[in-house]
């Protein structure tokens, strides 16, 4: 379900301007903000909703929507961010705000915080768009399930922090969140006499964190449980920041009976995982809805077979880089896979250890990713799982 999508959306509004004006001038700061306070004051008269405004040099209007109490992790949650999901679209519907919003080169660019978030220095950041609302509405009616989910994604993929994070404090949290995870998986390992699992950060950068779980059991690895003690141990920890990255829970390799290998490589989005972990931290889904939700809608499949490349493998980061005799590069990614890439892209490409890239099959295979705003793309052949 994870994708690279465009950050959506944002908010915008305005009382209505008579047809003339609508049709020469674009809505200004005020009137988008007054338009969404109003859609969420009716939707939720209990929650008073602020929001300011400002147009930028480049003309994109900067939008920011502040629910004064703690919505996201109470049973308001629900309620609220489907009544904000709702107003944005009301935004594409309405003439005034459309024309600030979706026409020309200016976006609506929308903040969005409630009053846990704001004293935690962090916010949602989305940008409206088109195509996206057109997606969401295509996977079913306004508050469906899918409705909702695909909105939060989009808020997930959007978080931001309004400070500065480092690499040595998502170390740090690393450490606590695998100090918790091994707690609370300590018993139902002994209880089928096995150790507790190894747990460390196989990546940790300014923006992103990777933690690797590791199994000696085959079995304990596959078990579907995992879920509940990563919502408990690293949803718990990693919900006040904005990290992006990866937990990943892998076995060691088992050999079948023509002789390659496999093993268990689940992969969990820190995001789906923050996102299932509040939803449960609410009171909005029972804790099985979203271990459920975590292990059906953010659980993707990693490097599982020794010598072929995995097609379902999803957005990964790079974890090692190694030269090659002949001037290529040797690539290792979170996901379990080993890479060799042409020097020629590399010197086209420079990624590195932390960047974000994404693996596929085309015409031939390829890996991309972003520098900067600019997309990369470099030409790779897949070397083994390792």
């Amino acid at each position: 379900m994870l994708k690279q999508l465009a950050v959506v959306a944002i908010l915008c509004s305005g009382l209505m301007l008579d047809a003339q004006t609508n049709r020469t001038h674009a809505a200004s700061p005020d009137a988008v903000c007054s338009f969404i306070t109003g859609k969420m004051t009716s939707a939720l008269q209990q929650v008073p909703t602020l929001c300011t405004g400002e147009k930028s040099l480049s003309g994109n209007l900067r939008i920011n929507v502040f629910a004064a109490k703690n919505v996201f992790q109470t049973d308001l949650r629900r309620a609220w961010s489907s009544a904000l999901f709702e107003a944005m679209q009301s935004i594409q519907k309405d003439k005034s705000q459309r024309d600030s919003c979706f026409v020309g080169s200016s976006k609506c660019i929308i903040e969005i915080a409630d009053s846990n978030m704001a004293e935690s220095g962090l916010h949602y950041r989305l940008i409206l768009d088109d195509d996206w609302i057109g997606a969401v509405k295509s996977h079913g009616p306004d508050f469906s399930e899918d409705w909702y989910k695909l909105w939060w994604l989009e808020l997930t993929l959007g978080k931001k922090a309004d400070h500065s994070q480092s690499k040595e404090s998502a170390e740090s949290l690393a450490k606590i969140a695998c100090d918790a995870y091994q707690k609370e998986s300590e018993p139902w390992a002994h209880a089928f006499n096995r150790q507790i699992p190894t747990c460390s950060a196989m990546v940790a950068t300014d923006e992103a964190l990777v933690i690797v779980i590791d199994y000696d059991d085959f079995m304990l690895a596959l078990e579907e449980g995992n879920a509940r003690y990563v919502l408990e141990s690293i949803g718990k920890t990693l919900d006040d920041t904005a990290y992006k990255g990866t937990v990943i829970i892998r076995s060691p390799w088992m050999k079948r009976d023509d002789g390659s290998e496999t093993r268990i490589y689940k992969m969990y989005d820190l995001g789906g995982i923050e996102f299932a972990y509040e939803e449960f931290h609410s009171g909005t889904r029972s804790e099985v809805s979203a271990e459920t939700l975590l292990s059906g809608d953010f659980r993707t499949i990693g490097q599982t077979d020794s010598n072929k490349f995995n097609d379902d493998a999803s957005s990964q980061y790079i974890v090692r880089e190694a030269p090659s005799p002949d001037g290529a590069t040797f690539i290792d990614t979170s996901d379990g896979a080993e890479w060799k890439a042409t020097a020629v892209s590399m010197a086209r490409c420079p990624f590195a250890v932390g960047n974000s890239v994404y693996a596929m099959k085309a015409e031939k295979l390829i890996m991309f990713g972003y520098l900067g705003m600019e997309s990369c793309q470099i030409d790779v052949s897949f070397v083994k799982g390792w």
